[in-house]
């Protein structure tokens, strides 16, 4: 693919529409968002801090919970492997 010349104004244009709206947005609804939940008159408001915060826990939880599961599963399924304790053991 070929770069013409006289696209470069276009993409400076798209890029200054696109800072022109996404910064604002960017960083005023996170800032009223921020002042609502801090709000001492808003009513339920443990409710939307843990509806906030949700998407960023549950992951975080779920990769925990994986992680513990595979790392101590045990393998006694296969042939030539015993466990004693947390170590598993493979005999030659």
């Amino acid at each position: 693919m070929e770069c013409e010349a006289n696209s470069s104004p276009g993409a400076l244009w798209i890029t200054f529409r696109f800072g022109i709206l996404a910064l604002p947005i960017g960083i005023l609804l996170p800032m009223g968002i921020a002042l609502l939940m801090n709000n001492k008159w808003l009513k339920g408001q443990n409710f939307f801090r843990s509806a906030f915060y949700m998407p960023y826990i549950i992951p975080f939880v779920a990769s925990i919970f994986l992680w513990v599961a595979c790392s101590t599963a045990k393998r006694l399924d296969q042939p030539g492997t015993y466990e004693t304790g947390s170590a598993k053991y493979v005999s030659a």
